[in-house]
């Protein structure tokens, strides 16, 4: 809906869509022993849909099956079909 109603700028949502940038710095998580990045949530422009997730409590997952959960449920929610049954990767 390009931001308006929630005061959003154009830069912001550039930024929200924006793949993911590598940092320019080695980010080795110190807890899970691997490299890591960060996105700032999930869109999909396409069917009018985004969501962030941020958990209370770590675990070891390198993809958090409780992410791909909420995600399968957002979809189902507006009745489309998951675009990424394996995860997300990114």
């Amino acid at each position: 809906m390009g931001g308006k109603e929630l005061g959003l700028r154009e830069e912001t949502l550039r930024q929200l869509m924006a793949p993911v940038v590598a940092p320019t710095l080695d980010f080795r998580d110190a807890v899970l022993k691997v490299e890591t990045r960060f996105v700032l949530g999930f869109a999909d422009p396409e069917h009018g849909i985004g969501f962030g997730y941020v958990c209370n409590r770590m675990d070891q997952y390198q993809i958090d099956p409780r992410n791909d959960a909420l995600r399968r449920a957002v979809y189902r929610s507006i009745g489309v079909p998951d675009p990424y049954p394996e995860g997300v990767r990114e």
